[in-house]
């Protein structure tokens, strides 16, 4: 087998794993990620807000907020300064369910950095660095 492939294989494999799944199954990976960037954001965002950073299409972005729209985990208005856009926050229900995935994200990340060791763990932490820089510089 080659490396390569086995190396893409297990990245591929660890990213499927449901670090952080919280007892709310009615949240997909995307949604959440959108919901604990609006929390962290701390303030209202826009779908361009969203698009930039996540770096995906308008398309996905309304996709994805129509859907927590319908799960009242967002709440939208107009707004002010824009009248072509909309502003998003979090819901009070949307940042319980985000905190409480966040919580389990950090018990269950701080198991794998015991598990692994200090040593371990920084070496990880870099190499994830990296790749994340390397991979910010790919051109598709």
């Amino acid at each position: 087998m080659n490396c390569k492939y086995d190396f893409a294989m297990n990245i591929a494999l660890f990213r499927t794993l449901k670090i952080g799944s919280c007892n709310n199954e009615t949240v997909s990976r995307s949604e959440m990620s959108f919901l604990v960037y609006m929390l962290n954001a701390n303030k209202e965002v826009t779908s361009v807000d969203l698009s930039k950073y996540f770096g995906c299409s308008k398309v996905f972005v309304s996709k994805i907020i129509n859907i927590l729209l319908e799960k009242k985990l967002i709440e939208k208005k107009s707004n002010d300064e824009d009248h072509r856009s909309f502003l998003i926050s979090i819901s009070e229900e949307g940042a319980k369910i985000t905190k409480e995935y966040i919580e389990e994200y950090v018990k269950e990340t701080t198991y794998l950095y015991e598990k692994l060791g200090e040593e371990k763990a920084q070496s990880l932490k870099k190499l994830l660095e990296e790749s994340r820089q390397i991979l910010s510089n790919y051109n598709k």
